[in-house]
């Protein structure tokens, strides 16, 4: 008879073991399993210690890789984490320095994220803040940053100024003054090369609070040009209600722009 090994507590892969469960039919040792997703999933000793069940299955389900023990530039991944705020899969990485780092798969596949922030800092030690080259001129990050700096400013051009400056919209102090600072929040906030820097509050400031990465398709959703509605308990743009509707846009928006018609009434009222 084997020896009994008591799993409880150990991971394995992106599951960790909560507790014995009854034997199957078969005499086989089950233990109840939580994953890294939130679901739950019962898995015999045999599949847990051969590495034949990773996950309750979402790795499957959602084509996420396993990146456990692949190494990115400087970073080694240990293990799965939580999601972030966004959904994206994110991941506890080992620098070659030391310092450990969560970092989001995509910017590790893409190769946006290839440390933990220590060749930032060795960077700003050999210059960065100061009138020696930081390396990171002709990337697309440092043209994001200085966009934004000359947009927000009193000498932009009529167009940006009367768009950003006159309606009171800055980058705060500790971007305006570094880019390091700009740089380490975009990295660790799922920067990538398709993405767009985005404010949550359109007429709000570009700071690490209202700002995140988007599609260009999240971004239109988000201009303060957008027919705001609110209808059913839930607010989003005219173009959002006529896609989850089934609504052509031009009739809805004249309905209320020209018409003056309620929210409810331009979305229930049948179109002839």
């Amino acid at each position: 008879m084997s020896e009994f090994i008591d799993l409880t507590g150990q991971r394995f892969g992106l599951l960790t073991v909560i507790k014995r469960q009854q034997n199957d039919k078969h005499g086989t040792a089950k233990w109840l399993c939580k994953c890294d997703c939130g679901k739950t999933k019962s898995v015999s000793s045999s599949n847990l210690l051969k590495g034949h069940t990773k996950s309750c299955g979402c790795l499957l389900k959602s084509k996420i890789s396993d990146l456990a023990d692949k190494r990115f530039g400087k970073l080694v991944v240990i293990e799965r984490t939580k999601n972030n705020s966004r959904g994206d899969t994110m991941w506890l990485c080992k620098c070659d320095c030391g310092n450990e780092s969560i970092v989001t798969g995509r910017s590790l596949k893409s190769g946006a994220t290839k440390s933990c922030g220590c060749g930032s800092k060795e960077a700003l030690s050999n210059g960065w803040g100061s009138n020696k080259t930081h390396g990171m001129t002709n990337t697309r990050l440092y043209r994001i940053w200085c966009g934004i700096k000359k947009r927000t400013e009193p000498s932009a051009d009529e167009r940006h100024k009367r768009d950003y400056y006159n309606r009171g919209i800055k980058m705060c102090e500790e971007w305006k003054s570094s880019f390091k600072a700009f740089y380490d929040w975009a990295i660790n906030n799922g920067y990538s090369d398709k993405l767009t820097i985005d404010r949550k509050n359109n007429g709000g400031n570009y700071c690490p609070e209202n700002c995140r990465w988007a599609t260009n398709k999240e971004q239109s959703n988000n201009r303060r040009s957008n027919i705001m509605i609110e209808f059913n308990g839930k607010t989003q743009n005219l173009t959002q209600w006529c896609v989850e509707l089934n609504l052509e846009y031009e009739i809805i928006r004249e309905r209320i722009k020209r018409y003056g018609w309620s929210a409810e009434r331009a979305l229930t009222t049948p179109i002839k």
